[in-house]
């Protein structure tokens, strides 16, 4: 097999420009113009004729079906669904961390999509399409201390119980990670919900304060890194060590947080949720909120 010299300012999909601008700032963007080109050309006959303003259709909820129909599950996987799955998932991961809530809804119904799942899919992929030439930014006036913001929902899933939780981290004034899930636990109210979402906020803060003192980077991390919730009484019990009838229940794993915030570690703040970034991966936001958090989760406005 043949190797050649390529440009290293693009990889895997992904195109890299640094540049100074005025004032002396050094700024970073990530993009994938290209590749999304290349996803909607293969999917053009079936993507509307729309400019969607929100990554996943709004209020929309994907359950999976306990009994699928056989019939429509053929006739969605035919048209290329998991192929269009596979090849979202990849965008998001490179440059669009919006579209994880939508990924993580849509990735569940996977081996047996609906019709319903299937336009909600093409609906990103015309949302990308009006996108394209926006990805994240960077840039050396941003937050040198990363930070994190965590939110949970409580909007139960009717077949297990369990609940979506999110978060996301900052660096540099652009995303460096982030996530959007069930939780492994069901919650028994919106605060125990979040308060297990900031133990997964905490741990990805952990993971990013070890892996920058690896590289040598630990002038970054030595104050504690910031956590973002929007629950008063799950960011109070990071912190106080009460016991009451509304948290005596909670699983004693999850109180790894408090170890952490006592080492000096991690220190959880209050954010409220028109303002918490992570609130765009619990729900499936209405063009409001994601007019005013996603252009400061991608780094092109300030939060």
């Amino acid at each position: 097999m043949e190797a050649k010299e390529v440009d290293s300012n693009f990889m895997l999909g992904v195109k890299k420009r640094f540049r100074i601008v005025p004032g002396g700032m050094n700024e970073g963007e990530l993009t994938m113009s290209a590749y999304v080109v290349g996803m909607c050309e293969a999917f053009k006959d079936h993507i509307p004729n729309t400019n969607p303003t929100t990554p996943f259709p709004a209020n929309k909820y994907l359950w999976r079906q306990k009994v699928p129909d056989l019939a429509e599950t053929q006739e969605v996987l035919d048209l290329g669904y998991q192929r269009a799955i596979g090849m979202l998932l990849w965008a998001q991961r490179g440059v669009y961390p919006e579209c994880a809530y939508g990924l993580n809804q849509l990735c569940r119904l996977m081996s047996a999509p609906t019709r319903e799942a299937w336009t909600a899919a093409m609906h990103m992929m015309a949302y990308l399409r009006i996108n394209k030439d926006k990805g994240i930014k960077f840039h050396s006036k941003g937050n040198e201390n990363p930070v994190v913001f965590s939110d949970a929902a409580f909007n139960p899933d009717p077949v297990d119980g369990l609940s979506q939780y999110g978060y996301c981290a900052m660096w540099m004034g652009g995303p460096l990670a982030s996530c959007s899930k069930k939780l492994a636990h069901v919650g028994l109210s919106s605060f125990h919900n979040e308060y297990m979402a900031i133990r997964h906020a905490a741990s990805e803060a952990m993971w990013i304060r070890q892996l920058l003192t690896e590289i040598g980077c630990e002038c970054f991390v030595r104050e504690p890194t910031k956590i973002f919730g929007d629950n008063d009484a799950a960011n109070n019990l990071t912190a106080e060590d009460f016991v009451s009838t509304g948290n005596k229940y909670i699983y004693t794993p999850y109180h790894w947080i408090k170890e952490l915030d006592k080492g000096g570690f991690i220190k959880v703040f209050r954010k409220g949720t028109k303002d918490n970034l992570s609130d765009l991966f619990t729900k499936p936001c209405v063009r409001e909120v994601c007019d005013c958090l996603i252009e400061r989760l991608k780094g092109y406005a300030g939060w």
